[in-house]
């Protein structure tokens, strides 16, 4: 059996990050990703939750903001949680690796990083731990 996720879109929220009662960073935002086909000459997507863990949730809380273009790879996953007695489903896409794009650098709102900014970046690229 396989669940794996890929998509290309653009960020509808700005990612947050919160850190869980065990120390945990978990990192949530929205991505939408454009439908391939369009009903009435209108474009259509779709939204779907994304949530990110650790150190790939940091990295991308850092270095990207809503409007801004990636792809993820990751699997989907569902959950169910109650309130007010009712029972709640949701489903949100769990982030393995994700990758930057062209035009990420020619966003004028994105300040170009420091160098100790790019040697983090680097540890992190070089780090056997930290898949992307």
């Amino acid at each position: 059996m396989m669940n794996v996720v890929i998509m290309t879109g653009r960020l509808a929220t700005t990612p947050e990050c919160k850190t869980t009662a065990n120390g945990k960073v978990l990192c949530y935002f929205r991505i939408g990703v454009d439908r391939s086909r369009r009903q009435n000459g209108k474009k259509e997507a779709d939204f779907f939750n994304v949530i990110a863990w650790n150190v790939t949730g940091e990295t991308i809380a850092k270095w990207f903001d809503k409007g801004d273009t990636i792809s993820i790879i990751g699997r989907m996953e569902n959950d169910m949680y109650e309130k007010d007695g009712v029972k709640h489903y949701d489903n949100r896409i769990v982030v393995k690796e994700f990758y930057f794009h062209s035009d990420y650098r020619k966003k004028e709102t994105k300040p170009e990083p420091s160098a100790e900014d790019l040697e983090a970046f680097d540890a992190i690229l070089n780090d056997p731990n930290v898949t992307f």
